[in-house]
Formats: C-alpha cells, sequence, structure tokens
C-alpha cells in the first residue's frame, strides 16, 4: 500500500510540476484576462512604459507569441515603431514555426501530457487564424510609420496569403480531433452543447467567416492603388466587398479603382445600381486621397462557463463539470470617428472589421478541437481516479484534488486588439489641411499635409481617453 501510494505520488506531482513551471504556468491557475487587466488599464491611461514591463516580463514564456504580439501591440500605440517591428518579427517567427509543424504533422497539437492532468493552458498558445493575419497587417503599418514602402507591401501581400492558410489549417485541426475522440470512442455532436455556445453565437453576429478581415483587403486595395497597381487594387477590393458588402468606404474604393482600370459605362452603371449611387465617385485634380483609419477601444476578453459533460468509460458512466470559454454579446454601443476640414462636414468612419466579432466567431469555429480535447482529458482524469480509488481512496482523493484545482477555461487571446477598426476616404485640396477629428465628446485637431495624386494615411487609435494620431504617406 506505501508503495503504491508512493507510486502515485512519484507520478502525479511530475505532472502537475510540468504544467505549474511551463511558461504558463500562471494561466493555469490565473486567468490570461486578469493578467493583462492593469497593462490594459495603462493603455488606456497613456502609461505605455507601465503596460510594456508588464508584458515583457512574460515574453519569453511558453506563450511567447502571444506576449510579444501584445508587447509590439503597446510599443506600436507608443509610438515605438522600429521595436515594435522587431518584437512582431519575433511573434511572426514562431507562428511559421508553429504552422510549418503543422504541415508537416497534418494539424496542430490536440494536447500534452502536462495538460492531460490539467487544463488547455498547459498548452503552447497556438494563435488563431484572425490573430495571425492580425500580425501581418500591424507588421505593414509599422513599415509605412517608418517609411518603408516596399516591406509594407510585402507585409500586406503575406497577410493576404495567410487568409487562404488558415481556412485549410482548421479543417485539418477539425480532422485530427475527430480522429483522435474516434480512439476513445467520442463521438462529438456539436447539438449536444448548442445551447452552451448559443451566447458566443450572439456575439459573434452574422460575421460569416473569422478567416477573412475586410480591413486587410481594403487596405491591400489602398496600397496597390497608391502604386498604380490597379489589377490588384481590383482583386482586393472585391475580397473586401465580399466581407463587407454593405460598407459605403468599400464601395466606393471599388467604384474608385474600376475607374482607374478603364471600365466600360455599362460596368460601372452595373455596380452604381448593385449600390444604389446615383452618381459615380470622382477623383478630383489636383487633390490628394485621404484615408482615415479608426481603431476604437479593446476587445472584450473571454469569460468562462461551466457545463456538464456526461463521461462514460469502461463500467463508469457519470457526469462532470467542466469550464469552457465564451462570449457575450457586447452591448455598448460603439461610437463613429467624424472627420471635418475647418466648419466643413467630410464624413464619418464606419466599420470594416468588428474584432469582437472576429474573435467570437474564431470561438465557434474552435469549440469542437476545445470539446473534444476537454473529454479525453476527463477520460484521462477519470480513468487515474478510479483505478487509484481500487487501490486506495487517499491517492484517488489527491487525483480528484488536483483535477478540480487546475480545472480552468482557456481564457487567452490577444487582448490588445481595438474593439473595432473603422474608415473613410475622400479628396482634400494639395498643401496643410487642418482637419478637426471627433467622438463621444471628445475632439482633437490634427493637420494632414496632402499631396496631389497621392494617398496620405490619418491612423487614429483611441483608448478611452488615450489618442494617438499618426500621418502616414503611402
Amino acid at each position: 500500500m506505501k508503495l503504491y501510494k508512493f507510486t502515485i505520488v512519484k507520478v502525479l506531482l511530475p505532472l502537475l510540476g510540468t504544467a505549474l513551471l511551463a511558461g504558463c504556468s500562471k494561466t493555469i491557475l490565473v486567468s490570461y484576462p486578469s493578467q493583462l487587466a492593469p497593462a490594459r488599464k495603462d493603455l488606456s491611461d497613456s502609461k505605455y512604459a507601465a503596460a510594456e514591463k508588464q508584458i515583457t516580463d512574460e515574453s519569453n514564456s511558453q506563450d511567447a507569441v502571444l506576449y510579444n504580439a501584445e508587447l509590439a501591440r503597446v510599443q506600436q500605440i507608443a509610438g515605438q515603431y522600429k521595436a515594435s517591428l522587431a518584437t512582431y518579427r519575433k511573434a511572426i517567427q514562431e507562428v511559421e514555426k508553429q504552422n510549418l509543424a503543422a504541415k508537416v504533422q497534418g494539424s496542430r497539437v490536440l494536447a500534452t501530457a502536462a495538460s492531460m492532468f490539467t487544463n488547455d493552458n498547459a498548452i503552447p498558445y497556438l494563435m488563431p487564424g484572425f490573430e495571425q493575419v492580425f500580425l501581418y497587417q500591424y507588421q505593414a503599418l509599422n513599415y509605412y510609420s517608418l517609411d518603408d514602402a516596399v516591406n509594407a507591401l510585402v507585409s500586406i501581400r503575406k497577410a493576404d496569403n495567410q487568409q487562404r492558410f488558415v481556412k485549410q489549417q482548421h479543417y485539418q485541426e477539425v480532422v485530427a480531433a475527430q480522429k483522435a475522440a474516434k480512439k476513445k470512442k467520442y463521438d462529438y455532436n456539436p447539438k449536444t452543447f448548442a445551447k452552451y455556445f448559443a451566447q458566443t453565437q450572439g456575439a459573434a453576429g452574422k460575421i460569416k467567416s473569422s478567416f477573412e478581415n475586410a480591413f486587410t483587403y481594403y487596405l491591400s486595395s489602398v496600397a496597390f492603388e497608391a502604386n498604380h497597381d490597379y489589377n490588384n487594387a481590383w482583386v482586393s477590393i472585391q475580397n473586401a466587398l465580399g466581407v463587407q458588402p454593405n460598407n459605403d468606404t468599400i464601395r466606393r474604393q471599388l467604384l474608385e479603382v474600376l475607374s482607374q482600370r478603364g471600365a466600360s459605362t455599362e460596368q460601372m452603371l452595373r455596380y452604381k445600381l448593385k449600390f444604389g449611387y446615383l452618381t459615380t465617385p470622382q477623383i478630383p485634380k489636383n487633390q490628394g486621397k485621404l484615408v482615415v483609419v479608426y481603431e476604437q477601444g479593446l476587445v472584450p476578453p473571454m469569460q468562462s462557463l461551466t457545463i456538464p459533460i456526461p463521461i462514460i468509460f469502461g463500467d463508469l458512466n457519470q457526469v462532470q463539470k467542466v469550464a469552457i470559454p465564451i462570449y457575450r454579446k457586447n452591448k455598448r454601443p460603439i461610437p463613429n470617428l467624424a472627420v471635418d476640414l475647418q466648419k466643413l462636414k467630410m464624413g464619418t468612419t464606419s466599420v470594416v472589421v468588428n474584432t469582437e466579432e472576429m474573435a467570437a466567431k474564431a470561438l465557434l469555429e474552435e469549440y469542437p478541437l476545445i470539446i473534444t480535447r476537454t473529454v479525453l482529458r476527463l477520460i484521462a482524469k477519470t480513468a487515474a481516479t478510479h483505478e487509484a480509488n481500487k487501490k486506495d481512496e487517499l491517492a484517488g482523493l489527491i487525483i480528484q484534488i488536483l483535477s478540480n484545482i487546475t480545472t480552468q477555461a482557456d481564457l487567452r487571446s490577444w487582448l490588445t486588439l481595438p474593439r473595432t477598426i473603422q474608415i473613410w476616404q475622400g479628396y482634400l485640396p494639395a498643401g496643410k489641411n487642418h482637419l478637426s477629428l471627433s467622438t463621444g465628446g471628445l475632439k482633437r485637431p490634427v493637420t494632414a499635409s496632402i499631396a496631389a495624386g497621392q494617398t496620405t494615411v490619418l491612423w487614429v487609435i483611441q483608448i478611452g481617453h488615450m489618442w494617438r494620431v499618426n500621418v502616414m504617406q503611402l
């Protein structure tokens, strides 16, 4: 009996120790949103150095890809574009390494030895597809901020390619999860869990896919257009329209590119009728294009929900409670940004990306993997507890206690992303233009130098009372 107790402890403690000493040890017992809350508060108070320090402390952990993405984003918001460039590069290298492994193995890791006795937080953070696209998108904006249009275009093309890759990657993961579950005689049925996923479904709204980012497509079109590459600009804006068919700025960009490509009168009329426009957007001579990109707020974190899961294993037939991540629909209104030229109202930004909807949709697409891993983990824990109880009730109790302590939902996600990205575009006279930006009672004057026939981007980031405006020339 003593020998058996010693064996149980000898087996269990290293497993638990492996999990707790892993780079993600904090998230096993303390949720990731709780860890990031102080840094998010610092950002809204413009305390960039404090936010950076809190994140840097974890940037060499097992979840380095996530912490480096957070760190790069904080550096970017602070205007430290060279530092952000280098940090994003680290995150991108890690993502490319993970994706290469997925290509070779057929899927990303379903579970690890540590995670089988703890929770999903013991698995190194695997960045979901929509977050991967954001990496390349923000790297492009870093390059533009540093007047490096060549590398900016390279990053933009990579962002486009990444959107295609993650579609296939997700399919492979689901297939691998189904195979793993089949070996354990478990059949995942989404209808069984539909009521638990309802809140996340509501948060996702009517978004079709988490894999496609309309802003990345729109930015691609504007960048290609600025380089007089109207064919690629046309392809990109068509992709953007496919994701956001009712966005007025995307529609106007499509008609502008169509005109620059030498569209026929019939083709132009067809799109005008489709959009309900009476006139064709004109490209004035001796004026320059102004694109306003407004990043508003911060994406909300996931929350935890406890649900019952039936476990049938050998002579066991019981129900156990587990925690899964969910999103709840955010009912706060989404403010827009008004753009005025002196006393002339130019226009208002409109949402092109709702990050919280993309995140919720990505979670919905991930649920088959999450539930499958959870069930396989429960089977392993239940089997260990059952076998231990047969020989020693104390050993079984120890396993059960450790299992309960470490049963936490995986709430990790990139939490310094904006809640929404909004866009507006128009034309201004060449020279210095004194603009006024306003939203929710906040107002800020901005001077933008416009060059005739060229594109200027106002990149506006607003988190709480923190504003940052960067003027870029494409």
